[in-house]
């Protein structure tokens, strides 16, 4: 069992969603879905700008966020069809997304008020939101792979080098594989794997979810969506479903996506 792990954050949404994608499957799998994923970029001719056969969702998704890059000049149906190809790589793969999520102000304003009466050294790294939603990303996606694989079987957790959370995932991790589902269900290495992202397409497929999924959790607790993106559901204005979300469920493509309200933040925050 092979898990990826990516974060992302939507800085410029009303309300701000954090997560991070954990997305498992078997070697064989996750061969499958690289050598289509590196097919897709070959084809497009996709580069970062040092070079690199690499994807970004951060690049690609936004216009300030493609200027510069090899995005930059595409037409929107060639985008369209980028991406659609992209998601056609591992949404019939067999593998599987867990992908915990917050919204960042609920999150950061349950913290500040509750860690003031804790002093313990662990505790502290949940300052950052990324060490909880990594402490469950490992949890859960583990929890979930242990319905799918034989007990004994090896298990690798992949992180991206340089994603500015080693500490807390090293520490983090020991508790996760220690956690009686998994310590029963899989075989662990004692530390948990870091790689840069252009040596793992896993890692851009992670980040793509990740990215599609913290998008589409802004929305659904944002109650004033624009006009020009929104419909009609059940007599309220909600934002319409993105593209991929919408091609990845139609695909039969299951997200699962666990999130924490504020009163069940307050929950963990209290009895941690």
């Amino acid at each position: 069992m092979l898990a990826y792990f990516d974060e992302s954050e939507q800085h410029s949404e009303a309300l701000n969603a954090a997560c991070i994608s954990a997305v498992t499957g078997t070697g064989l799998q996750w061969s499958n879905v690289t050598r289509a994923w590196e097919k897709v970029l070959e084809e497009y001719d996709v580069r970062d700008n040092k070079g690199r056969r690499v994807f970004h969702a951060v690049d690609f998704e936004t216009p300030e966020g493609r200027i510069g890059t090899v995005y930059e000049d595409w037409t929107e149906a060639r985008r369209k069809e980028f991406n659609r190809a992209l998601l056609n790589t591992f949404a019939r793969s067999g593998i599987q997304a867990i992908v915990p999520s917050v919204i960042v102000s609920d999150y950061t304003e349950v913290w500040e008020r509750l860690s003031q009466s804790r002093q313990e050294v662990e505790f502290k790294y949940f300052e950052s939101k990324y060490c909880f939603l990594a402490l469950f990303a490992m949890l859960l996606a583990g929890h979930e792979a242990v319905k799918y694989y034989p007990k004994g079987e090896q298990g690798v957790y992949v992180f991206e080098t340089g994603g500015g959370y080693k500490d807390f995932v090293d520490s983090l991790y020991l508790t996760s594989i220690t956690d009686l589902n998994l310590a029963d269900g899989f075989r662990f290495a004692s530390a948990p794997n870091f790689v840069a992202k252009d040596f793992a397409a896993a890692l851009q497929v992670a980040d793509k979810i990740a990215y599609e999924v913290s998008k589409d959790v802004s929305h659904y607790h944002d109650p004033n969506p624009p006009i020009r993106y929104s419909e009609l559901v059940s007599g309220t204005l909600r934002w319409k479903t993105r593209y991929a979300m919408l091609h990845l469920n139609r695909s039969g493509f299951d997200i699962k996506i666990p999130f924490w309200r504020k009163d069940e933040l307050e929950g963990f925050f209290r009895s941690e």
